[in-house]
């Protein structure tokens, strides 16, 4: 009966360092995922920094993204776009879907200093409460609008694959895919 007792008690105890081990690598990967984080929060600051040293100043050009300050890891960004939508006096009926309209014609397009708007929301015109403005005797009305985007814009150093959608003569198209 002494035996088993031992071998019971060895167990116990094999048991109860295996349960420490254990513990003490969890705890370990914790603090290994906490720092891993913290380091990547810097570079992400850190290129941040270098793209607006390098970004010149936007402050002469109509379109002023302003990024919302929510950091993401990949290369779509949340932008406040405000920027000028020219509509012809004939679409004056409903303003706002004139001016949804002319920003329609905008996605998947690069727009200088943005990058490619890849969708927008939160349309809000902010000239004139709302009234237009006549420019150099041109027949379009142009109004000053404020939207939320989602912008393709990729930093230097950012790692971008694609695949080949579809070749011809004088086209080529891609299909974006695993960016960081």
């Amino acid at each position: 009966m002494g035996k088993t007792g031992d071998s019971s008690d060895a167990k116990k105890a094999a048991e109860k360092i295996a349960r420490k081990k254990a513990k003490q690598e969890a705890k370990d990967a914790k603090k290994e995922a906490k720092r891993r984080k913290k380091e990547e929060k810097h570079l992400k600051k850190a290129a941040r920094k270098q793209q607006q040293q390098e970004t010149p100043d936007r402050s002469s050009n109509n379109n002023i993204p302003e990024d919302d300050g929510h950091v993401q890891d990949s290369v779509f960004h949340h932008k406040k776009i405000v920027s000028t939508v020219s509509i012809l006096p004939s679409a004056m009926g409903n303003t706002k879907v004139a001016v949804e309209s002319a920003l329609r014609r905008m996605l998947l397009k690069y727009v200088d200093n943005v990058g490619v708007v890849m969708s927008f929301r939160n349309i809000e015109v902010i000239s004139n409460n709302g009234n237009g403005m006549l420019l150099w005797s041109l027949p379009f009305i142009n109004f000053k609008v404020r939207f939320d985007a989602v912008v393709f814009c990729p930093i230097r150093g950012s790692k971008v694959g694609f695949g080949c959608g579809y070749l011809r003569m004088c086209l080529l198209g891609l299909c974006v895919c695993h960016c960081s």
